[in-house]
């Protein structure tokens, strides 16, 4: 299926990509972060995505007041992204002296010679990492395809739900995004402290429960470097 909107980059830290490679990460949240005229967060753009009068409760500019019925679209919060479409996971490079090339900061596998011959003339060998904004698009080699999108608040989670977001047991929070919780602990307390790390706005963290798109998504077959309509 082709993707309704130009694909995306979807940025996450090394733990977490690895997470969505290997298929146990099939969510990811974010917040509504956009307000309407009317003052509900939302991107302004119609989707059959909407955000239902049970979730909505009243706090901050989240009110939906009687006056919806008289304007039921200006209301509504909408989702930029819709079933269909795709996002691109790119992902941190870094040079390798032991295999000689450039190699995913992943799983340490080595980026085409092509590829990799670019990055030389380009970056030469240095012991800094090539962050993902900076990745070549023909190192591509994992796409997503959003299966349904949805409105929930943030602390509506349960283990089923952190584990979907990829959270593992026995990691830590870290530079690269890993989860910290163990088996004594709720997964969702791992998936709070990551949040919590990526979002440090009051606005957005995890005690503020702030209202978040829930992206579902499945893996694409992807040759490498090939674009994903």
């Amino acid at each position: 299926m082709s993707g309704l909107n130009p694909p995306r980059r979807l940025t996450l830290g090394k733990q977490m990509i690895n997470q969505v490679r290997t298929g146990v990460k099939v969510t990811h949240r974010a917040p509504i972060t956009r307000a309407n005229s009317f003052g509900l967060f939302g991107s302004g753009r119609f989707s059959d995505v909407q955000l239902q009068p049970d979730l909505v409760r009243d706090r901050d500019q989240i009110t939906l007041m009687d006056r919806c019925v008289a304007y039921p679209d200006e209301w509504r919060v909408y989702s930029k992204v819709v079933a269909g479409d795709h996002w691109h996971v790119f992902e941190p490079l870094m040079w390798s002296d032991h295999h000689r090339r450039w190699v995913y900061s992943v799983d340490q596998v080595r980026v085409p010679e092509r590829v990799s011959q670019s990055l030389v003339r380009k970056y030469g060998r240095p012991k800094e990492r090539l962050s993902q904004r900076r990745m070549p698009f023909n190192a591509l080699r994992t796409a997503v395809e959003i299966t349904r999108v949805e409105p929930r608040w943030l602390n509506d989670m349960g283990e089923a739900e952190a584990r979907a977001e990829g959270i593992v047991v026995g990691a830590r929070v870290g530079d690269d995004g890993l989860y910290h919780t163990n088996e004594a602990a709720p997964l969702e307390g791992g998936f709070a402290a990551w949040w919590d790390k990526t979002y440090q706005s009051e606005d957005y963290r995890w005690l503020s429960n702030p209202l978040v798109w829930v992206y579902h998504f499945e893996l694409l077959p992807v040759e490498l470097g090939e674009a994903v309509a």
